[in-house]
């Protein structure tokens, strides 16, 4: 073996007899891999005093199988150990905080101390993921040891890396990128390589573009390589196709995830999501019988593992509207759609609603349809599912420009281009650069709809200019094409059966969601019949204490809304004042000016829920406003619920 940190780290902590069982094993072992091999037959045949340091091997390799065969030998001494209560929790057979207490009360049963301490940093990491208000402090305690004891050294980068999931899990992504870089550093002083592995897979996720996030991705796979870790490496592997979907690489993408299933299936760790990511994206690309096969393949997993999951079932649904079975389709979609009832899980809500809308669209019910995918946008807004936000937000465009096709009333082009540019903004939040290319494409051909060729070309050439950024050839290709087309004639039909392909070829990555922080500083809400002021709050202590802001503040929003009454662009209207962002979201009687220091989606996606609820609260006094009959407003406590507490159920 080339490298002995990972095993020699830990001699500190062993009887010599010990070591020097060890060190025959590393001397005959041609990798880690081989090392566990050995490791494991040896406990296996009695070296039970072995079984600890077997056990988090094991565990670092991402060996599920040899866990279990540890197990199956040693039930009692095994259940207790950490590192099997942790593989527990992360193959989903407990919950977190039924594996928290576990582990503390088995730390309490054993006596080697090193066990011990490294109970408590996996257990800091499952506290992590579930936002434990006493995570960073138990972080803190576990630090002053590593400092105080020098062999306690060792665990330095495994506890940085815990801190910086704990942050990551509160989306302080700044913060937690530290910790990840410092971890990595950490690790590679020492030879830790699966914390170096593990701490580049999350650094990752809060990188600022694809090409770097998918350079990280491919030194954490190399690295979880070097310890034999296939789980992991399939994880990567997942991870690598979903990135390659963000810059239009879709049959790379498609590569990953079968490498991906391949050594999922290796290490026993056969789930229906891979299939799915497949079907969806050969459903994206046009390749229907390709959908079909993976989502049927998904079905197969999930009705011997999961049977009453109601993804597998509503993706079959989906496949099956793709190729136009909509009778078939119908059948999958109510099975599916009643497990979804059945969970209560918003994310299966979510893609239930999607499914159903599509199905609704695809029989011609586009009024319906809208109304179907607003339902499940609320829900997918309310919890942060931006994968569901993305998908929900697409098929609303297209839903919404084939009610304008049916009635040739512009306020569905409208309602389009709204949908579109909600849509570029969370993209572009996300720095999904092949979608926001994409949907540059999609608005253009709104424009050109509205005979607005002009803008057309300059869309095309934003879109082109982010291809040739990115790399994104095909795509690229693909947008030079439109641009030659832009000043063909075209029907109104031709045009919209276009805006309907195009949507349908879209493919919207997966991954974690990326917030963008922004602070809240006020609202102001106008009249939109008379440009008054009929509710305000502010909460920045530099407006509150300025008057003459104030007024200009609540001057500009006024004229702002007697000259834009609704958006007719889809543009997400907002105006900077004095470095205050003024998003404005238009109702029916009123227009809402939110002040916040960044224009983010999920500050509009409050702006909107607090409008929805103070028009619904205050319907007739706005009438009586309309007429002349001023009545004070207070909607303050709608404002603080909503807006600031940011709880969007309704």
């Amino acid at each position: 073996m080339d490298d002995m940190k990972l095993i020699s780290n830990y001699f500190p902590f062993m009887r010599e007899e010990q070591v020097t069982n060890i060190r025959k094993l590393v001397s005959n072992a041609e990798d880690f891999g081989d090392f566990i091999s050995s490791l494991v037959d040896e406990v296996m045949e009695g070296r039970n005093d072995l079984l600890a340091f077997a056990l988090r091997c094991c565990w670092i390799s991402g060996d599920i199988k040899k866990t279990m065969q540890l197990a199956s030998r040693y039930q009692q001494r095994v259940t207790m150990m950490p590192w099997y209560i942790h593989v527990l929790f992360y193959i989903g057979k407990i919950p977190g905080e039924v594996a928290i207490e576990k582990i503390r009360m088995s730390l309490q049963m054993i006596d080697e101390d090193w066990i011990r301490f490294e109970g408590k940093i996996l257990s800091t990491l499952i506290q992590g993921v579930m936002k434990s208000h006493d995570t960073f402090d138990v972080i803190s305690e576990l630090s002053r040891r590593t400092d105080s004891e020098e062999r306690y050294r060792l665990f330095r980068p495994m506890i940085v890396y815990s801190r910086g999931t704990a942050f990551f899990s509160r989306h302080e992504l700044q913060k937690a990128r530290e910790n990840f870089l410092i971890s990595v550093e950490l690790a590679d002083d020492i030879g830790d390589l699966f914390t170096k592995a593990a701490s580049l897979n999350m650094l990752s996720f809060s990188t600022k573009g694809v090409n770097e996030t998918l350079e990280i991705l491919n030194r954490a796979r190399d690295t979880f390589s070097k310890i034999a870790n296939t789980l992991f490496v399939g994880i990567m592997e997942n991870n690598i196709g979903f990135n390659k979907v963000a810059i239009g690489k879709y049959d790379e993408a498609i590569e990953h995830y079968h490498r991906a299933m391949e050594l999922n299936k290796e290490v026993g760790n056969i789930t229906f999501n891979p299939f799915l990511n497949i079907a969806v994206l050969y459903g994206n690309i046009g390749q229907i019988e390709k959908a079909k096969e993976y989502a049927r393949k998904a079905l197969e997993v999930s009705k011997k593992k999961d049977p009453e999951h109601p993804a597998p079932i509503i993706e079959m649904a989906r496949a099956l509207i793709l190729s136009e079975n909509l009778d078939e389709a119908y059948k999958y979609l109510e099975t599916g759609g009643e497990l979804a009832f059945k969970s209560g899980d918003d994310k299966e809500l979510c893609r239930y609603y999607l499914v159903r809308g599509m199905w609704e669209m695809a029989r011609g019910e586009h009024t319906s349809a809208v109304s179907t995918l607003k339902r499940g946008l609320r829900i997918a807004d309310n919890r942060g599912e931006i994968y569901y936000i993305l998908q929900l937000l697409l098929q609303l465009a297209g839903a919404e420009i084939l009610v304008y096709s049916n009635q040739q009333d512009t306020k569905f082009t409208a309602a389009a281009s709204i949908a579109l540019s909600r849509l570029e903004q969370l993209s572009r939040e996300q720095e999904f650069s092949a979608l926001s290319a994409q949907i540059l494409l999609l608005k253009s051909e709104i424009d050109v709809l509205h005979d607005d060729k002009e803008e057309a070309r300059n869309k095309l050439e934003k879109a082109l200019n982010l291809c040739h950024e990115e790399g994104m050839s095909v795509l690229e290709s693909k947008i030079k094409d439109r641009l030659k087309e832009v000043d063909e004639k075209k029907s109104r039909k031709s045009l919209i059966e276009r805006f309907k392909s195009l949507i349908r070829q879209i493919a919207i990555p997966f991954g974690e969601p990326k917030k963008t922080p922004f602070t809240i500083m006020g609202c102001i809400v106008i009249l939109q019949s008379a440009g008054l002021e009929v509710y305000s709050k502010f909460i920045d202590p530099e407006i509150i204490s300025d008057p003459s802001l104030i007024a200009g503040l609540i001057s500009a929003v006024s004229n702002f809304t007697k000259e834009i009454r609704r958006d007719a662009t889809g543009n997400l209207q907002s105006i900077i004042h004095q470095d205050i962002a003024v998003l404005l979201e238009h109702g029916t009687h009123v227009t809402c000016a939110l002040l916040v220091d960044h224009d983010t989606y999920e500050a509009r996606v409050l702006e909107r829920r607090f409008l929805e609820n103070f028009e619904e609260m205050f319907a007739e006094s706005l009438v009586d406003f309309e007429d002349g009959a001023i009545q004070p407003l207070d909607a303050s406590p709608i404002f603080h619920s909503i807006v600031m507490q940011r709880k969007l159920d309704r």
